[in-house]
């Protein structure tokens, strides 16, 4: 009987393995579609139309005044080391927020290459639902085949 839980134990710990590796795969195949789909759509057009200090645009006039895109324009924002705001800091409102509506942006010079190399593809949608279904199946294929062929080794030994 110890043979038996021995395996069900061990057909457990492979499955939450193989659903754990397909989780952490399909988080990134979602962080990489965010950042080349939303922000990417961003800095393409800064790199087009706010190249340099004095081609500064706010969010309003390039077209992405977003809730999402102000989020990722914040002080602490990693994403600031490739968009810069004129001035060097936002400005500020009445209550010390913020004021996005007009802090102008730009891509500045020297992180003109980084950002064609990092932001210059957009994803296309399909290629995503592609890449998850592909992830999800194999999963599930490890799932059930994983076991059974840890087992068969097993034997073998």
């Amino acid at each position: 009987m110890g043979g038996l839980s021995q395996s069900i134990s061990h057909n457990i710990t492979t499955g939450v393995l193989v659903i754990g590796v397909c989780i952490g795969a399909m988080l990134a195949f979602t962080v990489y579609f965010f950042q080349t789909r939303v922000l990417g759509s961003l800095v393409r057009r800064l790199l087009i139309e706010a190249r340099g200090e004095e081609n500064a645009k706010t969010l309003k006039e390039l077209g992405v005044n977003t809730r999402l895109c102000r989020c990722f324009l914040g002080d602490k924002s990693v994403f600031r080391r490739y968009v810069s705001v004129l001035g060097g800091e936002l400005p500020r409102d009445e209550e010390n927020e913020p004021d996005f509506d007009t802090a102008r942006f730009y891509i500045d010079e020297k992180n003109v290459e980084k950002c064609e190399i990092r932001y210059s593809r957009d994803t296309k949608i399909w290629l995503y639902a592609v890449g998850m279904l592909a992830c999800a199946l194999v999963g599930v294929a490890l799932y059930i085949a994983l076991p059974l062929i840890l087992d068969y080794i097993n034997s073998k030994l």
